[in-house]
């Protein structure tokens, strides 16, 4: 959780914290226009470090709406509360001015410093694939303050599907759908469906109202040979030769392609 240092506006956000010391935690941002990030970029042309807390369990609303997609300066407080059914119950913070979970089970206080970076390990992406190495910002911890018998509360976050992109679906397929039905004004858009195994941001699944055969005669375009079902089938070149190189791929099989594909080799 941070404040904009300029306007007090809150921000809640879940970010990568490599362990680096007793006091001192990595907090990777990855992109500028995270919004962490803009409030940091803010803090440091002020010459001044970011205050932030860091909060461990507490209403599983705050998860969901710390991973939403929502416009800078909105109150993802405000969001967890709608999500909640009732607003979340808040405390003041030990060392700055903030508001923290009441029922959160451990809450770290402390500044992420804007005059410095340093190195942070490579980020496991959803493609499986490893980032690069990146000169990142580091949070210092100033206080702790925690239940009597604190649970550690987290998520499980790797190579989809995982509970990260059960988040990310549930946030992304509403907020897509209100951005281009609305703020795109494309009224037809009746529903969009994000993948997880394509990270919730890679592939989207968009239905539309109107309806694609009626518009298709309407428009005079050249007749169509449908079956039927006219959708549900393959519109590309797939043959049955195709069909079971795919099985033997999701099998596991990949050599056994590769022996038949070998054996059809040309002379160039």
């Amino acid at each position: 959780m941070t404040r904009d240092p300029e306007t007090g506006s809150s921000n809640l956000g879940i970010y990568r914290g490599m362990i680096k010391a007793e006091d001192r935690v990595g907090c990777a941002t990855d992109v500028p226009t995270q919004h962490l990030a803009i409030q940091w970029e803010k803090a440091r042309r002020m010459k001044q470090p970011l205050h932030a807390a860091v909060f461990i369990g507490g209403p599983p609303a705050l998860l969901l709406a710390a991973a939403s997609k929502v416009p800078y300066g909105v109150d993802k407080s405000g969001l967890a509360g709608a999500l909640n059914g009732a607003a979340i119950d808040v405390v003041q913070t030990e060392t700055f001015d903030a508001l923290v979970p009441a029922h959160a089970e451990i809450v770290l206080e402390g500044i992420i410093r804007t005059d410095v970076l340093e190195p942070e390990a490579p980020f496991g992406e959803a493609s499986g694939y490893l980032g690069p190495r990146k000169m990142e910002k580091i949070f210092e911890v100033r206080a702790v303050t925690q239940r009597a018998r604190p649970i550690y509360q987290g998520i499980i976050s790797e190579f989809p599907p995982s509970e990260s992109t059960v988040i990310r679906k549930a946030s992304f397929d509403a907020i897509y759908l209100k951005h281009l039905r609305d703020a795109c004004n494309i009224p037809s858009v009746k529903k969009v469906a994000s993948y997880e195994m394509a990270s919730c941001n890679m592939m989207f699944v968009i239905q539309l109202v109107q309806k694609a055969l009626a518009r298709w005669k309407e428009l005079s375009l050249p007749s169509l040979d449908l079956k039927t079902p006219w959708h549900g089938y393959a519109l590309s070149e797939w043959t049955e030769e195709t069909a079971t190189e795919t099985e033997l791929a999701v099998t596991g099989r990949y050599f056994d392609i590769g022996n038949k594909l070998a054996k059809r080799r040309v002379e160039t």
